[in-house]
């Protein structure tokens, strides 16, 4: 039910010297996302993402608005 999302890649270099691949998802729909999915859907690419020693940040509060950020260790 979002009218408008937006996607973001960044390249972020680290206070510590490293750095991330950064992806930022935001909308403004009716939120409610949640990682209860049985390992399916966010959860599963939340459990990717962790495989990979990155991290995973979900804020939808009912209501809206939805913004997942997601962060990936470049080596």
């Amino acid at each position: 039910q979002a009218r408008v999302a937006s996607i973001r890649v960044t390249r972020v270099r680290l206070p510590n010297g490293g750095e991330v691949l950064r992806l930022g998802v935001h909308d403004d729909g009716c939120g409610g996302a949640t990682l209860d999915g049985g390992g399916t859907g966010l959860a599963g690419m939340a459990a990717r993402v962790r495989a990979m020693d990155g991290t995973f940040f979900l804020d939808s509060p009912a209501g809206g608005p939805t913004t997942l950020r997601v962060d990936i260790p470049l080596r």
